[in-house]
C-alpha cells in the first residue's frame, strides 16, 4: 500500500510541475502584446493596435478583452461586419461585461440595424443600467431614427 501511495504523490508532483513549467515558461504571454494594443488604441493607432490584438488572438482566441478591443480597433477603422462579429464573441464569452455589450450597440447603430441595437439598449439596462454610456448610446439611436423617420417623410412627399 505504501507503494501506491508514493506513486499518488509523486504523480500529482509531476502534474504540478508541469502546470508551473506550462504556466510560466512554455505559454505564451499575451499580456504585454494587449497593454501595447491598448496604449496604440488611446493614441489612435487603430491599425497598428489590431495587429498586435490579432498576434495576441493567435494564443488566446476566446479572451473576451482581446475580442472586445479588436472590435472597438474595427469599429474606429469603420470595418462594420467585422466589428459586430468581434462584440458579438465578446459578448458570449463575457456576457456581464458592459463594453463589448456597448461595442456591439455602437456597431448595431453604424450598420443603421436599429431594432437589433434597441433590443441590445434594453438588455445593456436590464444588466448594467442608464449608465453615461447607455445614455449616450441610446441619445445616437433616437437621433438616427428621428433623421430616417425625416428621409422617409421627405421620400413620400410629391
Amino acid at each position: 500500500m505504501r507503494i501506491y501511495g508514493n506513486r499518488i504523490v509523486i504523480s500529482l508532483i509531476f502534474i504540478l510541475g508541469l502546470s508551473i513549467y506550462w504556466e510560466f515558461y512554455l505559454r505564451p504571454v499575451t499580456g504585454p502584446l494587449y497593454r501595447s494594443a491598448v496604449e496604440d488604441y488611446r493614441e489612435h493607432r487603430y491599425a497598428r493596435s489590431l495587429e498586435e490584438l490579432q498576434e495576441a488572438d493567435r494564443f488566446e482566441p476566446n479572451d473576451p478583452s482581446i475580442l472586445a478591443l479588436m472590435g472597438w480597433d474595427l469599429l474606429k477603422l469603420s470595418k462594420l461586419p467585422p466589428a459586430e462579429r468581434y462584440f458579438r464573441q465578446a459578448c458570449e464569452f463575457a456576457p456581464d461585461n458592459p463594453d463589448p455589450l456597448l461595442g456591439y450597440i455602437y456597431v448595431e447603430i453604424a450598420l443603421e440595424k436599429r431594432q437589433e441595437a434597441e433590443r441590445l439598449l434594453q438588455a445593456f439596462v436590464r444588466k448594467h443600467g442608464k449608465t453615461p454610456d447607455y445614455k449616450n448610446a441610446e441619445k445616437i439611436l433616437r437621433e438616427q431614427t428621428a433623421c430616417a423617420a425625416s428621409d422617409a417623410q421627405e421620400a413620400t412627399r410629391p
